[in-house]
């Protein structure tokens, strides 16, 4: 089977193409610039280059497909209506010329609704446009995704956090019918792999969530109290436009949140030809990779090479970074050098919402016994690993923990209130940003007893290019730390330091 997928550089299209990618399906991406499917060609995807605005070229991307996914790309330009109406009309062209079996097109809750909805209004006549060639064209199976309010919005409201508050549109307890792009992705792949059912609508979404539950989320992710603030929907088109947004879709988007808010735009009732699937990604898990890779302060306590790596990789990131020591005076030579603000241990940790601990493992347990009020509620990195300082037992660096204790667990309990998550331990410092090993991103390690500082870790760890795995609470840091021993063998043994781990899994049935 060969399935055909547009938006491959936004989240739904990348999170279908990955789906199918790993079943071992066969993928053409549709993209506007073969630069951009350079990347998908490498894992194996045929590339289409084609605009979804010309339905000829569309057409051509569409010939010998069993499936697609397709979807009205953004637009930050004015004329908004206009735009939607052609490029609609280029894709029904295109469906009807090259009539795939199955066609899985992303449109949104309240599409039936032919008015009244904002930009969601205009998805109505693409709509219906698809079930006119299905009707004239069995042989064409149309699915109309219809997918909730995206948890990734609530990333233009983040830029507050610095006051503790969440803004928003809506009353701060009204439910909103809410799903993560992920899930989109995935479900679309499903629905390709699953086959046509003649015309269909399919809602993607849910449990529905509110304001305050986003705030709450947020409250657990940084450990400190978010308060949400609703304003009026009445400012929101005059708020739009300030953030740059043209007049006319800033006016559709004050309708759409009108709508939302009066109840207008909601789940439809499922039954014959309308089926429900409820999403699986939680709203914390998506606030958390938004926070990854929104400024956050971030303190790195440590002066070696491990704290300065990983300085300098956060503030790459976009981040607020300051390192900090006992004598501040040791990195007045990086801080010069890498323009990040030295400061000493209480300094660095009390203006942060991430600590990252980088000190010496034999010092770490006094540090975070010293800054244990100071680190209450933060979630504190932990890459420090309990190396003695006597020399390697051969090629074996010597521990002076047990092997059924571990440093993590002692830090944890010096500051009790702080929020480990074992992290970047179990591996050298020269590959802890953006790897590139052979077989993919590699996997990292991590464990601590707070599941919102983890799934924060998860998420900044993932814009470093690694994958988390997560082996438990705080005593799975016995079974991390000692990868540091095992990664460090082959070093001693062959100068060899050019490795990570991966955790591999089997592949699924019928991949």
């Amino acid at each position: 089977m060969l399935y055909a997928i547009a938006g491959v550089t936004g989240h739904t299209g990348r999170a279908a193409v990955e789906s199918l990618l790993s079943s071992g399906a066969r993928v053409r991406v549709i993209v506007r610039d073969a630069a951009k499917g350079a990347a998908w060609a490498a894992r194996g995807a045929e590339v289409a280059v084609a605009d979804l605005t010309d339905g000829s070229s569309l057409a051509v991307a569409l010939r010998g497909v069993d499936g697609a996914y397709l979807l009205l790309p953004p637009r930050m330009a004015p004329g908004f209506r206009d735009y939607q109406r052609t490029t609609g009309e280029a894709i029904v062209a295109a469906v009807e010329a090259a009539r795939p079996r199955h066609v899985v097109f992303l449109s949104s809750i309240g599409a039936e609704l032919a008015g009244g909805t904002g930009p969601i209004a205009g998805l109505h006549p693409i709509e219906a446009g698809l079930r006119a060639v299905h009707v004239a064209h069995r042989e064409v199976n149309v699915t109309l995704l219809r997918a909730g309010y995206f948890m990734e919005n609530l990333g233009g409201s983040l830029a507050a956090l610095p006051q503790n508050i969440l803004p928003g549109f809506t009353p701060t307890d009204a439910p909103i019918p809410m799903v993560a792009t992920v899930d989109i992705g995935r479900t679309a792949a499903n629905l390709l792999r699953e086959g046509g059912q003649g015309a269909q609508v399919v809602q993607i979404g849910g449990p529905d969530r509110t304001h305050a539950d986003a705030a709450a989320a947020l409250t657990r992710l940084l450990g400190r109290p978010i308060q949400p603030v609703a304003a009026p929907t009445s400012t929101v088109a005059a708020t739009f436009q300030q953030f740059g947004f043209p007049a006319d879709l800033a006016a559709l988007y004050q309708e759409m949140m009108e709508a939302m808010v009066a109840g207008r735009i909601r789940w439809q009732a499922t039954g014959p030809g309308v089926r429900h699937i409820e999403g699986t990604t939680s709203l914390e898990t998506v606030l958390a990779g938004l926070l990854a890779r929104t400024p956050l302060r971030v303190g790195v306590l440590g002066s070696g090479q491990v704290a300065q790596v990983l300085a300098r990789g956060f503030a790459g990131e976009g981040h607020t970074v300051r390192i900090g020591s006992r004598d501040p005076g040791k990195l007045a030579g990086f801080a010069q050098e890498s323009g990040i603000t030295a400061g000493t241990f209480g300094q660095v940790a009390a203006e942060a919402d991430v600590v990252v601990l980088a000190v010496k493992g034999t010092a770490a347990e006094e540090v975070a016994r010293e800054l244990g009020p100071v680190l209450a509620g933060r979630v504190v990195l932990d890459a420090t690993n309990p190396i003695a300082d006597a020399p390697p037992d051969g090629a074996v660096v010597r521990f002076f923990t047990g092997p059924n204790d571990s440093l993590l667990e002692r830090l944890q309990a010096a500051a009790p209130q702080a929020r480990f998550v074992k992290a970047f331990s179990s591996v050298g410092n020269h590959l802890m940003i953006h790897p590139r090993l052979a077989g993919g991103p590699p996997t990292m390690f991590i464990a601590g007893d707070d599941a919102s500082a983890k799934t924060l870790a998860t998420a900044l760890l993932d814009t470093f290019g690694w994958e988390a795995e997560d082996v438990g609470d705080a005593r799975g840091g016995r079974a991390i730390e000692p990868l540091c021993q095992l990664w460090c063998a082959p070093g001693f043994l062959r100068n060899d330091w050019t490795h990570a781990f991966k955790m591999l899994r089997t592949v699924p049935s019928g991949g």
